[in-house]
């Protein structure tokens, strides 16, 4: 190590009373430390491990070619996954208190996807749920406060009322069906030859189908419906406001990067007394211990975090604006619009853009996991010192980057 440092220099925190001089008849000796060991960002500065970015990549791109085609098919999978994503986001935005040097933990890109689907589920059910009314939110409006109603205990007057009305539909239906049986009888005097060609006439007997059934199963499937998109605008708000609220607090962060932004980086290297750590650049960093880990870490410097934040800045801005592109192709366009065959009634940008936010994070995860932070190198001199004994010594070591 020829760094040029001052015989004088502080080394460590001052509190050890360590200076460069104490340390150099170890220099001298050329002690190596521990086996290449890794360095890691401590938690407060990760970014979600690329494997489960992965796995939800591969649960979303089928999931968006199911919703162009068969939409219907993955309604309480989209649910499911909104809820996740706002559960997601909440914890990391609480446990982090969305502060600007833990970016990487909070930023709330990929719940755009999720948004799509919503906006998507809303739309579609409410179309489907038209039937012969001009808005399709007027029968499942009608569903919502006929179950509220039962709920709050206003459903025994409801049902005696229905079982009054439905009382009177099978009184009407055996009219009806009395009614067809007296048409279907011939009131021309009968000769006994003729007998036989009433009976064949007279056969296929017309069955008239429950329009109490049909009302049940009606009101059911619009009830579910009903449920959908009230669930939906639900999931839809919350999501729209954790997104605005990630934007606010990057921008907020922005303001403030001029006080500086630091990232904490630890090593099973950086422990057993270490003070502080000298890298290839003679840059001498001093050692703390993490809290997390119980592992010493050196605080190098926020770049990464500076990237990021105004990397969201500009990706929520956009995100929220495809949004809102989204939700007037939903609103205006008609349902049956294609184009090539394709179904133009989608939310195409939220769609796309989603899965390319999730295709760069795994690409972004496998790089940051694979070298390490700018500025450090792999050669580290580790400087120690024995408080009871005041023994001061000094390691040399080679760190790696953590991988997984």
């Amino acid at each position: 190590m020829d760094c040029g440092i001052l015989p004088n220099r502080t080394i460590g925190p001052s509190k050890f009373g360590a200076q460069y001089w104490q340390f150099q008849p170890s220099l001298d000796k050329h002690a190596t430390c521990i086996e290449t060991t890794y360095l890691r960002p401590d938690i407060a500065g990760s970014i979600l491990p690329w494997p489960y970015t992965m796995a939800w990549l591969l649960i979303h791109i089928p999931l968006v070619l199911v919703r162009v085609a068969r939409w219907e098919k993955v309604q309480a999978l989209s649910l499911f996954l909104a809820a996740v994503g706002i559960a997601f986001t909440i914890q990391t935005y609480s446990s982090t208190q969305r502060k600007p040097e833990e970016i990487l933990v909070w930023t709330p890109l990929t719940i755009i996807l999720d948004i799509g689907a919503v906006m998507q589920l809303i739309f579609l059910v409410v179309e489907s749920a038209k039937g012969e009314s001009v808005n399709g939110f007027v029968p499942l409006w009608g569903a919502f406060t006929e179950l509220m109603a039962g709920m709050f205990g206003r459903g025994r007057e409801r049902g005696r009322g229905s079982l009054g009305s439905n009382a009177h539909a099978v009184e009407e239906s055996k009219n009806q069906t009395t009614a067809v049986h007296v048409d279907n009888v011939d009131s021309r005097p009968r000769t006994p030859n003729a007998n036989a060609n009433t009976a064949a006439a007279a056969a296929p007997a017309v069955q008239p189908t429950n329009p109490i059934i049909n009302r049940r199963s009606s009101d059911k499937r619009l009830l579910g419906k009903a449920l959908i998109v009230i669930f939906s605008a639900l999931l839809f708000t919350g999501l729209i406001t954790l997104q605005i609220m990630g934007l606010v607090s990057a921008i907020e962060g922005l303001a403030s990067r001029g006080e500086g932004l630091t990232s904490s980086w630890c090593s099973p290297m950086f422990q057993s007394f270490a003070i502080a750590v000298a890298d290839g650049n003679c840059v001498v960093h001093d050692v703390t211990s993490s809290a997390s880990r119980g592992i010493g870490c050196i605080t190098l410097s926020g770049a990464q975090q500076a990237g990021w934040l105004t990397g969201t800045v500009v990706a929520l801005a956009a995100s929220l604006a495809l949004e809102l592109v989204d939700l007037l192709v939903l609103a205006l366009v008609e349902s049956r619009a294609r184009w090539r065959q394709v179904k133009m009634r989608r939310p195409w940008c939220t769609m796309f853009c989603g899965v390319v936010i999730l295709i760069f994070y795994v690409i972004y995860g496998v790089l940051n996991a694979s070298r390490l932070p700018s500025g450090m190198t792999e050669l580290v001199w580790v400087f120690r010192k024995e408080p009871s004994l005041g023994i001061a010594t000094v390691c040399r070591g080679t760190v790696t980057a953590a991988a997984l």
